[in-house]
């Protein structure tokens, strides 16, 4: 896996305090010509996550929100 694979760029607040600047955020990813498959998933661990199987699919990962920064 290559480290610069994922990319944190989180949001940070309840769910309802972000969901519209969160559509937002999703849909710039989905236009046309930036992108030809995507999946939106839950983890607990991003680097686990795209390791175990994601990069064997998809050529990056961003981290879009978190409920909490470490």
């Amino acid at each position: 896996m290559v480290a610069s694979a994922i990319h944190f760029d989180p949001m940070t607040g309840t769910p309802s305090a972000v969901a519209s600047a969160m559509r937002r955020r999703v849909s710039a990813y989905t236009r046309e010509n930036l992108g030809r498959g995507f999946k939106i998933g839950i983890t607990k661990d991003p680097e686990s996550r795209f390791a175990r199987g994601y990069a064997d699919y998809y050529d990056e990962m961003i981290v879009l929100y978190t409920e909490f920064v470490p």
